[in-house]
């Protein structure tokens, strides 16, 4: 059998990616590298993932090159704990409750026939950018990410992503500074949506705020931390306050709800914040009153009532779609086909059919999947709320990965689960690996603290 150019190429590609995954990790675990800083490079290479050129696969596979960088990652890892330079943590029940809803997701996207579509290949890409990457940059940083200096590492790199996006925004609304703008496809109007607002690589103006947002308060909580140099902490805080700019030029309402609230939450917890607690909310108030006073942008975008209404009719159709398959659902990323039989009208609240898409990450999801798949889906929200409360009561003020830091991942939750409710967060791996990033983080935290008393119970048990 003669190969074709194009199989020949593929193959000598994927024997080439092979061959980099299988030795890479084992030179990384001999020398015994800090995987944080690879665990770091995933997440700047998933930061262009859009725009990125791919690699087709037989069965129309699209491999990214943040994909083989996770899989080098994984494979580093396990290589490490191969040579006994590194010992797994058992799974908790935040892990467990991750396994089945993906086992779930996966079977429902296999029972509505929707896995595999012609001309297309397999349609995985939602459930792994929005869950199974995300879900395994957790297990990771549950390990990897156990020091204060490694945390530091962790939101420096954060913060300096937060810089490139606040900087990339300016440009993206300034003509004149149009050469700030990196890579070029961010000012393609042909590519991805919401052109003319500040989307960032993401090519989305949601996503753009939410990963802005969620920088924002771990660019607080590194600003706060005695562990960096006064003269670094300087600058962090200059470059912390370039954020929100960021985040306003989205013109996106979610956004800047799920800032604002994450700030009430930083200057709550934080005690050396308290103090900004009434200026701060006098200072939002007075930035509402002017933009409407100017007539901004922002002022439309406050105003602007076709997406509400939208929302309004996607919500009504849902509610009929849940109430016809409430336990079992639609099939997982079946929304888009099976919804448009849902919609009706609603008196009067116009609908202009701009949208089919869930816009709600939590409805959409126990629509497509029901209560049998919802419920795991909420456990891991459920039992990372739980945990850090308990780490909370019990973790010191002191160090990086004490008491301030479930603050710290509190912020970052509110302005991710605040736009989860506005905008469909499972195509976009970025947000959705910062969050299970520093949720990992405090899972292993949660681990080392209570596992003294785990084993004390076990003692207390077996001895009569």
């Amino acid at each position: 059998m003669v190969l074709s150019l194009q199989n020949l190429i593929f193959l000598i590609g994927g024997a080439g990616i092979l061959l980099v995954a299988a030795i890479t990790p084992w030179a990384l675990a001999a020398v015994n590298r800090d995987l944080v800083n690879l665990l770091m490079l995933w997440f700047l290479t998933a930061l262009f993932s859009i725009g990125e050129s791919r690699l087709v696969l037989p069965m129309f596979l699209k491999i990214s090159p943040y994909q083989v960088m996770l899989l080098i990652l994984v494979l580093a890892f396990i290589s490490q704990v191969a040579i006994g330079q590194r010992r797994l943590q058992p799974l908790g029940r935040v892990e467990i409750a991750m396994l089945i809803f993906a086992a779930v997701a996966l079977f429902s996207e296999i029972s509505a026939g929707i896995l595999v579509a012609k001309g297309e290949g397999l349609k995985i890409a939602n459930l792994f950018n929005g869950f199974l990457f995300p879900f395994v940059i957790f297990f990771l940083s549950k390990h990897l990410v156990d020091t204060d200096r490694k945390l530091i590492k962790v939101l420096a790199v954060l913060l300096g992503v937060g810089t490139y996006l606040s900087v990339t925004a300016i440009g993206e609304l300034t003509p004149r500074l149009a050469f700030l703008v990196h890579p070029a496809y961010i000012l393609d109007p042909f590519q991805g949506i919401h052109f003319g607002r500040a989307r960032g690589p993401f090519l989305n103006a949601a996503a753009n705020g939410t990963v802005l947002g969620m920088i924002f308060v771990t660019g607080l909580y590194l600003s706060l931390s005695d562990g960096i140099k006064p003269a670094v902490r300087g600058l962090v805080r200059v470059l912390t306050a370039l954020l929100p700019v960021g985040v306003y030029l989205t013109l996106t309402r979610a956004c800047w709800l799920g800032m604002l609230l994450s700030g009430f939450v930083a200057v709550l917890g934080f005690p050396r914040l308290r103090k900004f607690f009434i200026p701060g909310v006098v200072l939002a108030g007075v930035a509402v009153l002017a933009l409407v006073a100017i007539k901004s942008q922002g002022e439309v975008r406050l105003t602007q009532m076709d997406p509400i209404y939208s929302r309004l009719h996607i919500y009504n159709a849902s509610f009929h779609m849940l109430v016809d398959k409430p336990f079992l659902g639609h099939g997982f990323d079946n929304f888009r086909n099976v919804s448009p039989q849902y919609f009706s009208s609603i008196k009067g609240i116009p609908y202009s059919g701009e949208t089919i898409v869930p816009h709600d990450t939590f409805l959409g999801l126990l629509v497509e999947l029901g209560l049998i798949g919802f419920i795991p889906l909420a456990l891991i929200y459920i039992f990372l709320w739980r945990d850090s409360l308990q780490l909370f009561r019990r973790l010191p003020p002191e160090g990086m990965l004490g008491k301030y830091f479930i603050v710290a991942f509190w912020g970052v939750g509110t302005v991710f689960l605040v736009n989860m409710q506005f905008i469909d967060m499972r195509y976009f791996v970025f947000p959705n690996a910062i969050f299970f990033l520093l949720a990992g983080v405090m899972a292993g935290i949660h681990h080392k603290v209570f596992a003294g008393d785990r084993d004390h119970r076990r003692a207390s048990i077996l001895v009569p």
